[in-house]
């Protein structure tokens, strides 16, 4: 007779074998940041996501998080998503730790692509110097995920959906350059058409809490 760790695990992975098959599911999202995910945890859930061909994204805890980086390598994480990236100092710092452990999974066959959050108004201040930075030292940033709750608190806005966030999305998708971007934050039933009308303008994707899915 299983135990209940063994009925845990069934349970997960059927859940994962539902998701892998929606057609526009992308990833599961775990995070070291606000959830404090335990590595142990992380592991079983690494393990599902690569026995059931699943990308695994990886919220560390921000640009310093040099320990976080080293694990999510270790984990096999598909995708590191960098919070609170504010400047370019921030976002260099971040990937000149990541070029630090290339050479110690170098078997690895895959490495993680980096994603950063735009999360702050100090963030979006600076957005123009970020992108800059990607480009010209072409550092390898797959995505752009606008961390909406957090940047609504920065900026004083009471509703993620409103349409000063909206047209603050608008500006941040019109400014991507070859850069994909996912929308993140609290999702509602109104955030549907908030989201809509985005993926009119080249929005990629958008996460609720634990998933990314495709537009």
């Amino acid at each position: 007779m299983k135990n209940d760790s063994f009925l845990l695990f069934d349970k997960l992975e059927m859940q994962m074998k539902r998701l892998s098959s929606i057609s526009s599911f992308l990833a599961v999202k775990a995070e070291f940041e606000a959830e404090g995910t335990r590595i142990d945890e992380l592991a079983i859930l690494s393990e599902l996501c690569c026995k059931n061909s699943i990308s695994l994204t990886l919220k560390i805890g921000g640009p310093s998080a040099q320990r976080d980086i080293y694990e999510a390598f270790q984990l096999g994480a598909t995708n590191i998503l960098v919070p609170m990236v504010e400047s370019k100092y921030s976002l260099l710092n971040c990937f000149e730790m990541v070029q630090k452990f290339l050479p110690l999974f170098k078997d690895l066959t895959n490495t993680p692509k980096l994603f950063i959050n735009i999360e702050s108004q100090l963030a979006l201040k600076n957005i123009i110097s970020i992108l800059n930075l990607i480009e010209d030292e072409n550092i390898p940033v797959e995505s752009i995920v606008i961390g909406r709750s957090d940047l609504s608190k920065s900026l004083n806005i009471s509703d993620v959906d409103n349409e000063k966030m909206l047209k603050i999305c608008n500006q941040l998708v019109k400014n991507r350059g070859n850069l994909k971007v996912a929308l993140g934050g609290n999702l509602m039933k109104k955030s549907f058409s908030f989201i809509s009308h985005l993926s009119k303008k080249g929005l990629y994707a958008f996460e609720s809490r634990k998933c990314t899915f495709k537009i």
